[in-house]
C-alpha cells in the first residue's frame, strides 16, 4: 500500500491557530497538498450527542468516553493516504496520547485502569499508522491562546480555563521541546504563534518553498 508523499502534523494548544495555518498552507501549496482538519463535527454530533460539550461539562464522568472516541476519529484520519500529495493533518494520535490523555490523568479525570486502556489502544493504533515526516508546532503563550479562544466564542469551550491551557502548554513542551517521551521520530519545525499573522506567513513561506522541492 502506497504511503503519503510527505506527512505533516500541525500541533499546538487549543486556539493556537492550527486551522488558520492549515488553510494558509493549503492555499500556498495549491494542488500539492491534501488537508485534514480535526473532526469537530463528529465530536459534537455523534448519535445526536455532543461528546465535546459533555466532556467539558462533566470531565470526571465523560473524559474517558471522549478520548476513546477521539482516538478512533484521529486513527481514521491518520490511516488515510495521499500517495501523490503532501498530507497535512490537524493534531494526531500522538498529541492525544502525550498531551490530552496525560492532561486528564494529571487532573484525575480518569482512573489508573482507564489510563492504561487508552494507552494500550494508542500503542496498538500508532504501530499501524503511516509514517509522520514532520510536525509543525505552533508554540503559543497560554494567555494569548486564552484570548483567541474567548474571541471565537465556541459554546463548548466556555469552561476552558487559563490553568487548563497552561497544563496543555506544559505537556506540549514536555513532548516536543524537552522530549520527555524520548527522541522524536520526525522533523520538528517550530513557529512562534504569538507573532502577528504577517510574520507567521513569512515563516510559512519558507516551509512552503521547502515542500515544493519534494
Amino acid at each position: 500500500m502506497a504511503c503519503s508523499k510527505y506527512s505533516i502534523l500541525i500541533e499546538g494548544n487549543i486556539a493556537s491557530g492550527k486551522s488558520t495555518v492549515i488553510k494558509l498552507l493549503e492555499k500556498k501549496l495549491e494542488n500539492r497538498a491534501q488537508t485534514f482538519i480535526e473532526p469537530l463535527s463528529e465530536w459534537t454530533n455523534f448519535c445526536g450527542e455532543n461528546l465535546l460539550q459533555k466532556m467539558y461539562e462533566d470531565p470526571t464522568t465523560n473524559s474517558f468516553m471522549f478520548q476513546t472516541f477521539v482516538q478512533y476519529t484521529m486513527a481514521k484520519i491518520q490511516f488515510e493516504e495521499t500517495p501523490d500529495k503532501i498530507k497535512i493533518t490537524e493534531r494526531s494520535l500522538m498529541s492525544e496520547r502525550y498531551v490530552f490523555i496525560e492532561a486528564i490523568r494529571t487532573l484525575n479525570f480518569i482512573s489508573p485502569i482507564q489510563y492504561e486502556i487508552l494507552n494500550v489502544w494508542y500503542q496498538f493504533l500508532v504501530n499501524k499508522t503511516p509514517i509522520v515526516n514532520e510536525v509543525i508546532y505552533l508554540q503559543t503563550t497560554p494567555l494569548i491562546a486564552l484570548g483567541r479562544l474567548r474571541g471565537r466564542n465556541r459554546t463548548e469551550e466556555d469552561t476552558v480555563s487559563k490553568e487548563y491551557l497552561e497544563l496543555l502548554h506544559t505537556l506540549h513542551e514536555n513532548w516536543l521541546i524537552k522530549r520527555r517521551q524520548g527522541d522524536l521520530p520526525f522533523k520538528l519545525t517550530i513557529i512562534n504563534q504569538d507573532l502577528p499573522l504577517k510574520e507567521i506567513e513569512k515563516e510559512l513561506d519558507i516551509i512552503v518553498d521547502r515542500l515544493k522541492k519534494l
